[in-house]
This record gives structure tokens, sequence and C-alpha cells, in this order.
């Protein structure tokens, strides 16, 4: 987070330094107890995704929340938001992502997006600049104009780091089927596989979290995880088998499955120029 806030020019006060990020499901109870008065929802649409449904439907709507809602088409969400953000979709922007097997891609732009539709990075920037963010001198905090600025902001940022892309030029995203990272001077085309040194990210400097109890959800202390003698080695957990709270009976003969295979799994994580 220091490192962050020196990047942006920003005082480390600002940085939301005291907590791993919020999940949604804290999210929610910090909406019900009135903590949370906005939330700006992106390219999902939880009021038909998330679990307990009439309790997600009950908070989005209430009367003291502003929901803001950015999507490339109406949802459920966008019904009940206040502010709806037209978004454009991957073909209408240029984009960068990564795919869950580190593979990073960039997608030119290969038509405009219609109406007042905007990409995401437009949308953010604008956001931005209305609301006058500053850095410690007075600068714009955010005075990007181009993807490829992200781009490069987001590579000087990644040093490092288990995705550290410092060596990576935008040129280089544009042949070929993707890069994986890293992508440093020890790794000039990518990084096939992680791990094949047997080293993993589990040293308790350098891990982003201690893990939980997977029966109990309850988070290790930094005590309880240096117990665990971690010193780069792969941590595997187990867990004592649970049965359903409920079986199918003769009223209700089906089971649900959420579960995936391989060829159903294709969600995507974006990184930093879209």
């Amino acid at each position: 987070m220091q490192e962050i806030a020196d990047h942006w020019n920003i005082d480390y006060i600002k940085m939301p330094h005291w907590n791993q990020p919020t999940h949604i499901q804290n999210m929610l109870e910090f909406i019900e107890d009135e903590s949370i008065e906005m939330l700006w929802v992106s390219g999902t649409n939880p009021m038909v995704s998330l679990p307990h449904l009439a309790k997600v439907r009950k908070l989005l709507t209430k009367p003291d929340l502003f929901l803001v809602c950015q999507d490339i088409f109406p949802t459920e969400t966008t019904a009940v938001a206040d502010v709806v953000l037209p978004a454009a979709q991957w073909s209408e922007k240029t984009e960068c992502f990564t795919n869950a097997d580190r593979t990073m891609h960039l997608a030119n732009k290969a038509v405009d997006p219609p109406g007042e539709a905007r990409s995401d990075l437009d949308i953010f920037l604008d956001f931005a600049r209305r609301m006058e963010f500053k850095d410690k001198e007075g600068n714009p905090l955010c005075p990007y104009k181009e993807p490829e600025e992200v781009f490069e902001a987001w590579k000087r940022m990644s040093f490092d780091r288990p995705c550290d892309c410092s060596a990576l030029s935008y040129a280089k995203l544009h042949g070929g089927s993707g890069i994986t990272w890293p992508y440093t001077a020890e790794y000039p085309l990518g990084r096939e596989r992680l791990f094949d040194d047997g080293k993993f990210f589990t040293d308790e400097d350098y891990c982003e979290s201690y893990g939980h109890d997977l029966e109990t959800g309850a988070p290790f202390t930094k005590a309880q995880y240096t117990a665990m003698a971690p010193a780069g080695r792969a941590i595997l957990k187990p867990a004592h088998y649970v049965p359903p709270m409920e079986e199918p009976d003769e009223n209700f003969p089906l089971r649900l499955l959420t579960g995936r295979n391989v060829y159903h799994f294709h969600t995507r994580t974006k990184t930093a120029c879209n």
C-alpha cells in the first residue's frame, strides 16, 4: 500500500491499508448497517447472481443507497439503479486482459460503441476528472488519456510481484497468441510454468493473506500461519466431509450441482487497460 501511495503521489492514509480488499458479502453487511451509502456495480448482475437473493434485492433497493450500474445491456440491476452508465463491449474498446492461465492478450477496438456507450476506461477517467481527484502536488490523479498509458503505469506497479511484467512492451502484446506473466529480463518470452522450481508465494512476509479454516471459514492469524512453517512450500489443507443440510426426497428429487468442468470454465480476469 505504501508503494502504491508513493506511485500515485498521495498520502498513505488515503489508501485502504487497514484491511484486505472487501468482498461482496461484507459490502452487503456494510450496506445493511448504512456504512456504505453508494455502490458502483460494473459488468455484473448481483440482483441475479448473488446468493440469498431476497436479501440482496432488499439491500440494493434501499432508498438511502445510491446505486450506480455500468453495463453493456439492461439487466435486473440496471432496472433498480439510480444511475446507469452504458459501457462498451469487447469489440468496441481497446483492452488488455489476462486469462486464468496467466496469458495476457491485447484486443484492439474494431468498431465505435453505439449511442452514449463508452469504454470502462473512459468512464472511470471521466469520473476522476469530474470529481477533481488530485495528488499531493495538486496534479490530476488520473492524467491518462490512452489505454497504453494505463498499461505503462500498471507495468511499473507490477515490478517484483508475482505478475511482474516490467520488461513487457505494449508492442509485444500485438503479436502472437498471447504472453504469459511474469515477463521480465529473466523470462524474456514470458514464463510458461509457475512453481517448476518448487518455490511458492507462501513466505509469511510475502503472501497476501494467511488463509482460513476450510470448515469454519475463520481466518488464520499470523502465528497460526507461521506454525505451518510455509517457507515457500505449497500448503495443502484437509477438511472433513460435511453432508448437505437437505437430501433429495420424493417431493424434491433433484440435486443442484453448481460445479464447473474444464469446458465450462471461461472466466477471464481484466487487468489494466480496458
